[in-house]
């Protein structure tokens, strides 16, 4: 493929706003006024993104190694799972799971507790029996990722699994007081305090482990948590390079002895 049909195709992905791939997203389609539509592209970044996680830094999404036009049929949810499907067959396994965090350089007592609490509370709304019975292997369905949607969250996602940009931008803007563009763990800690919904239980306790393993998995030097890199792990892009990066740090470790 050309590189300026690259582009093309670039550009209007990013206005997406459902893709045939995951029904879902067509059958309940978001509301998108009739003035921010220019063209047949929707221009407001109020407006969820089925496939693309754009923010006003980042309009086309992760445009590095053309991530966006190569996931541009799964959504952003998706995306976010997609690297930790070890053999590409739409199905985590906890092995899987266990794999890939043990690949970002996390120690065996913090990988199974991930690999446990992540598969424990994300299998069942993922089974593709109606939910009757929850799995007994406790593997995650990435097609229904979508119904694992909870509360007390930053609502960077619909209930379809697409990304809302606005609400992830705000959510920024509002807890980055001293405008340094990122946030500190307290920072995004006290902001996710700030949006919990009441008896939530389970939403808040998944938001706060999320946040977490944020900030675990990219461990800043100075302590802050930058918009682009949260961003880049919502969408799942920033994982292959959590990954080459530790197996660099180990090459480099083994050619000191």
């Amino acid at each position: 493929m050309s590189p300026s049909a690259v582009v093309q195709s670039e550009d209007e992905l990013k206005h997406r706003t459902s893709i045939p791939e995951q029904p879902i997203t067509e059958r309940n389609p978001p509301l998108v006024p009739e003035s921010e539509v220019e063209n047949g592209k929707v221009n407001n970044y109020a407006v969820p993104r089925a496939n693309v996680a754009a923010t006003r830094e980042a309009p086309n999404g992760t445009e590095k190694d053309q991530y966006n036009y190569i996931n541009r049929k799964k959504t952003v949810l998706e995306q976010h799972c997609v690297w930790f499907d070890r053999d590409n067959d739409g199905v985590i396994w906890p092995i899987d799971t266990w794999r890939t965090v043990r690949e970002f350089g996390w120690g065996i007592r913090l990988s199974l507790f991930f690999t446990c609490f992540l598969h424990l509370v994300q299998s069942w709304g993922t089974v593709p029996w109606f939910f009757l019975i929850p799995d007994p292997l406790f593997r995650v369905w990435i097609h229904n990722i979508h119904n694992n949607k909870h509360g007390s969250s930053t609502l960077a996602f619909d209930n379809e699994g697409r990304f809302r940009p606005q609400f992830f931008d705000e959510y920024f803007a509002r807890n980055d007081k001293d405008g340094k563009g990122g946030l500190t763990f307290w920072e995004g800690y006290q902001g996710l305090r700030n949006i919990r919904f009441a008896w939530d239980i389970f939403g808040q306790i998944s938001a706060f482990f999320e946040w977490g393993m944020t900030y675990v998995l990219i461990w800043p030097e100075d302590g802050i948590v930058r918009k682009e890199d949260a961003r880049r792990v919502l969408d799942g892009s920033i994982f292959h390079e959590m990954t080459t990066s530790h197996r660099k740090y180990d090459a480099e470790k083994s050619m000191t002895w």
